[in-house]
């Protein structure tokens, strides 16, 4: 055997192993809750057919590359939040940006499109707002140089102007002494 075939002998038993791990551990089927034998076998089949889906979405969304991001219950949380209209139309497989979707999340629209269980929208978002003052174009400020205009000074204005001229003296004023003593 080459090294190729031994590891793809070893990817499938590795498969089986993940596979039998979920049937017997995360789906938690062991308790049949039934009698007679048929009921047994028939819940143990229904069991076995919900593993081997589960399996090949697991599958699926490995390729789409979408558990590279998140885990697998995630996933699911998030396609089971996605929902259609009744009266939505059944011919072809669904645009993310119709109307008939309710309260479809853009990261869930998507996680849609990659799994390709939905076309992607057609049209994007047109490019959100810039922050912050735009700026002045140019024929402004050159008609500013021509005609410029004095800057007031910031803060608010004075009820009392500024009287410039000679300082108050300084200090407390003389007392006057009256000429006569007691």
């Amino acid at each position: 055997m080459t090294c190729a075939e031994v590891y793809a002998c070893y990817e499938q038993r590795w498969q089986l192993e993940m596979f039998f791990d979920v049937y017997k551990n995360s789906l938690d089927f062991g308790v049949t809750r039934v009698q007679s034998d048929y009921s047994v076998r028939g819940s143990e089949f229904v069991d076995l057919i919900a593993s081997i889906l589960t399996s090949r979405i697991v599958k699926r969304m490995s390729k789409a590359g979408v558990l590279d991001n998140a885990t697998f219950g995630d996933v699911m949380d998030s396609l089971r939040t996605c929902w259609r209209n009744r009266k939505a139309p059944r011919e072809s497989l669904p645009q993310v940006d119709d109307e008939y979707w309710n309260r479809l999340l853009k990261c869930d629209g998507e996680l849609l499109a990659a799994l390709e269980l939905a076309l992607p929208g057609k049209d994007k978002a047109p490019d959100p707002k810039k922050r912050g003052r735009p700026r002045k174009k140019p024929e402004q400020t050159k008609a500013q140089e021509v005609n410029p205009q004095p800057k007031r000074k910031p803060g608010r204005p004075r009820v009392r102007p500024i009287i410039y001229g000679p300082p108050r003296p300084r200090g407390r004023p003389r007392k006057e002494r009256s000429s006569g003593s007691l």
